[in-house]
């Protein structure tokens, strides 16, 4: 993040015990953040709702007096900053071992390189949250004549400050111009174009650059770990293009391997969280289980994979490989003649 951009985090808990803890025993958590000269400590006394032996939870909420909010990090200042993250710090719970219950983590917030990119997002955020979608596309039209940074704020501005919720209906001339666009961006700056297309249009709009490729939609389930379809098939050989849109709270991505190979590469993933460097791998460990897969997704945004299917029929594991994941949140790509 940039200073004075939340960042939400979540924090993942395993049971690596032989017995479950039971429904009702709150599991308690506390998070000590420091840096840049600050002290900041936040507890959760929210998840009651059990962790079977083995099993990992996802915990996204804060306690505070009598309420309770989603955990979340913004700071003025620039620079590096600690999450050290203690469970059960009261020992509240009865374990065998009471030494693995922390973990640190490091966030650098990076200071935005110009003053002038800093003012584009924020200028574009306020006007796309109070105008029109068409109003919003003549903001967008002059986009070619920019650089890539400027780019990237002018459209980080629009699609963090456009409210999905409101109705507006694009002109033929805007659909065609953001539609032309469509074609000319990529990456982030193209997840967010697809992500405001579908709001003004009522569509799920994907650039489609091989029209006898085989075309999936899938999504991610709020709060449920897991993906909309359990299976899907491809013909063999053929060119495929994957939509994966992420309605989630949390980062999720999509990874497919060889045939039964899921386990082996969800192992790997879950070695990977002691690496420094594992969140730029997109948490996909480099092992040649591993056919075709897509970066981390943030919360509300979206991806387009494209691979051949394998020649090869048979069934095809995907999963998302963020540590903890795999085990619920997969499913099974089947290739066929």
């Amino acid at each position: 993040p940039s200073p004075r951009e939340l960042s939400k985090y979540f924090i993942e808990v395993k049971n690596q015990g032989l017995d479950s803890l039971k429904k009702g025993k709150t599991v308690m958590l506390k998070i000590d953040i420091t840096g840049q000269g600050q002290s900041i400590n936040i507890v959760s006394h929210v998840f009651d709702q059990g962790i079977a032996a083995g099993e990992t939870v996802t915990i996204s909420k804060n306690t505070n007096g009598p309420w309770s909010g989603d955990f979340g990090f913004s700071n003025d200042k620039a620079g590096e900053y600690n999450f050290a993250i203690t469970v059960d710090y009261q020992n509240k719970i009865l374990e065998n071992e009471e030494k693995n219950n922390y973990f640190s983590k490091k966030l650098t917030v990076q200071q935005a390189p110009t003053l002038a990119l800093i003012a584009l997002e924020k200028a574009t955020k306020s006007y796309a949250s109070y105008y029109d979608a068409n109003a919003v596309v003549d903001l967008i039209k002059p986009i070619e004549k920019l650089n890539d940074m400027q780019k990237t704020s002018l459209m980080k501005g629009i699609s963090t400050g456009w409210n999905y919720r409101k109705k507006s209906t694009l002109s033929d001339d805007n659909l065609i111009f953001v539609t032309d666009l469509s074609n000319k961006l990529s990456g982030q700056n193209l997840q967010m174009l697809n992500k405001l297309r579908t709001a003004w249009t009522g569509k799920e709009y994907w650039v489609v650059s091989n029209t006898d490729a085989i075309i999936i939609n899938i999504k991610t389930v709020v709060e449920a770990m897991k993906f909309g379809k359990k299976e899907f098939t491809v013909t063999a050989g053929k060119e495929v293009i994957l939509n994966i849109e992420n309605p989630d709270a949390m980062q999720h991505n999509l990874v497919i391997g060889k045939p039964n190979s899921m386990s082996i590469i969800g192992l790997a993933a879950d070695k990977m969280i002691t690496q420094a460097d594992a969140a730029d791998k997109n948490y996909v460990p480099n092992i040649p289980q591993v056919l075709a897969a897509s970066p981390l997704i943030n919360a509300g945004s979206s991806f387009q994979l494209k691979f051949k299917a394998p020649s090869t029929v048979g069934n095809y594991p995907f999963v998302c490989t963020f540590p903890g994941h795999w085990r619920i949140m997969n499913g099974v790509m089947k290739v066929v003649k």
